[in-house]
C-alpha cells in the first residue's frame, strides 16, 4: 500500500483525476504507523493538495495543519513554509481571511531566511492573488513582481503565469483594458503547458469581469469552456465558481428559471467554498424579490455575513446593491 497507493495517486493526480487522487492517499495514510513521520507529512501534503483541487478545504486544511506540524517537529524549514503557504491559500477559501493573512506573511518571512526558492516565488504570487481580490491593484503589481523576477530567475513559469494572471485581473478591475490581453494570454498559455489550477483560475477571472461588464455572449462562451474542463479535470470548486456566474449570467438576461436552478444547486453541494456561496445567494434574494416571494431576507443576510467577512469588492459591492433593491 505504501510503495503503490502513492504511486497511483500521482498517476491520477496527472490525469486530472483529482478526487480518485486524494483517495489513494487517504489510502496509504492508513498504513503509516508502520513508516517514520517524514513519510506521513509528505502523504498528508499530497492529499492536501488533491482535497483542494477536488474542492475539499476543511478537509484539505486540516491534512496541511497535520503536515505543518510534523515538518516543524522535525526542523525541514522548506516544507514548514510550503505548508505555511498552503495553509493560507485554503483559509482564504474558508473565509478565515485575518488567518490567511498572517500565514501568507509568517511564510514570506519565513522563506526570505532560506536560499531562494520555488515556494518563495509562490507566497508572493499568492500575495499578488490576494491583493487583485481586495481591489488592490498597486499591491498585485507589487507583489506579482516580485514573484515575476524571481520565478523568471528559478525557470518556474507556471509561478510567473500565476502572477502576469493576477496582475492582468487586478489591473482590468481597475479599467486598463490591457489587463484583458493578459488574461486571455494567460488562459491560452496555462492550456498549453496544462497548468490545471491556473487555466481554472483564468476561466474564473475573465467570466467574472465579462458578466460584470453584460458581456454576455463572450461570458458565456468562456463559461461553456470553463466548466466542461473543470469537469473534465474535477477541479469542484471552481466548477461552482463558474456555476455561480453562470447563474448572475442568467439572471442578467431574464433567464430566472435558469438562474434560480443554477442558485439552488450551488448551495445545496455539499463542498462549495464559502466565498463561492455569495453569487448564489444574491441571484435567488433577487429573483425572490423580484416576484414577492418569501425567504429574501435570510438569503440576503447569508450573503452579508460571507461577503463583509471577506472584505473583498468583488463580494461587499454587490451585496450592498441587492440589499439595496
Amino acid at each position: 500500500m505504501l510503495r503503490f497507493a502513492p504511486a497511483a495517486a500521482r498517476q491520477a493526480a496527472a490525469r486530472g483525476a483529482h478526487r480518485e487522487a486524494a483517495a489513494h492517499y487517504q489510502t496509504a495514510l492508513r498504513y503509516t504507523n508502520q513508516t517514520d513521520t517524514e513519510q506521513r507529512a509528505d502523504l498528508l501534503d499530497g492529499v492536501a493538495h488533491e482535497q483542494f483541487l477536488s474542492g475539499r478545504m476543511q478537509d484539505a486544511a486540516q491534512s496541511c495543519e497535520a503536515a505543518l506540524g510534523i515538518w516543524r517537529a522535525l526542523d525541514r524549514q522548506e516544507q514548514v513554509g510550503h505548508d505555511l503557504r498552503l495553509l493560507s491559500h485554503l483559509e482564504w477559501y474558508l473565509v478565515r481571511n485575518a488567518d490567511a493573512e498572517r500565514h501568507s506573511l509568517a511564510a514570506v518571512a519565513h522563506l526570505e531566511t532560506l536560499p531562494p526558492g520555488r515556494e518563495l516565488a509562490k507566497t508572493y504570487a499568492d500575495l499578488a492573488i490576494r491583493r487583485m481580490v481586495e481591489g488592490d491593484t498597486a499591491g498585485a503589481r507589487q507583489w506579482g513582481g516580485r514573484a515575476i523576477t524571481l520565478a523568471e530567475q528559478l525557470g518556474d513559469g507556471e509561478t510567473a503565469l500565476s502572477a502576469q494572471i493576477a496582475i492582468g485581473s487586478a489591473e482590468w478591475s481597475g479599467g486598463d483594458e490591457s489587463g484583458r490581453v493578459k488574461l486571455e494570454r494567460g488562459l491560452r498559455l496555462a492550456l498549453e503547458h496544462d497548468y490545471e489550477e491556473l487555466v481554472a483560475r483564468s476561466y474564473a477571472n475573465l467570466t467574472c469581469h465579462l458578466v460584470w461588464r453584460r458581456s454576455l455572449v463572450q461570458a458565456t462562451s468562456y463559461l461553456r469552456d470553463g466548466l466542461e474542463y473543470c469537469a473534465e479535470h474535477d477541479l469542484d470548486s471552481w466548477t461552482q465558481y463558474l456555476r455561480g456566474m453562470q447563474a448572475r449570467a442568467h439572471l442578467y438576461q431574464g433567464e430566472w428559471i435558469g438562474a434560480e436552478d443554477q442558485a439552488t444547486a450551488i448551495l445545496q453541494a455539499p463542498r462549495t467554498p464559502m466565498a463561492f456561496r455569495v453569487p448564489a445567494l444574491l441571484v435567488l434574494g433577487l429573483i425572490r424579490a423580484r416576484r414577492g416571494d418569501p425567504g429574501i431576507e435570510a438569503l440576503l443576510n447569508e450573503a452579508h455575513d460571507v461577503a463583509w467577512a471577506t472584505g473583498e469588492p468583488q463580494n461587499t459591492a454587490p451585496t450592498a446593491a441587492a440589499r439595496a433593491e
